[in-house]
């Protein structure tokens, strides 16, 4: 796949700070498949947010709202991304 594909494979995602802690070399397997493009800490949750570039995350048009994935470890080292349900923002109230 090309960076031209591959662009449109955007997503979200965070990683507890424990994490980090107890398990590096694991993380640093995670950040080997992919290219982050933003980093930040946030205080109030105690984990890092991430945007990156992925294949593993699902094909989305310009302009349509980066998703949110939940990163699962398996005990054998691997990893897999879940999407997380986005609510609509636009829900009309009466």
């Amino acid at each position: 796949m090309n960076y031209k594909e591959l662009r449109h494979h955007v997503g979200r995602f965070k990683i507890s700070r424990s994490l980090f802690e107890t398990e590096p070399y694991l993380i640093m397997s995670l950040m080997g498949e992919m290219i982050i493009t933003r980093a930040e800490f946030n205080f109030a949750s105690n984990s890092f947010e991430y945007e990156a570039i992925c294949p593993q995350f699902r094909h989305i048009p310009d302009s349509q709202v980066i998703p949110l994935y939940t990163v699962i470890f398996s005990q054998y080292g691997g990893f897999e991304f879940n999407e997380e349900k986005q609510f609509d923002k636009h829900i009309k109230l009466e």
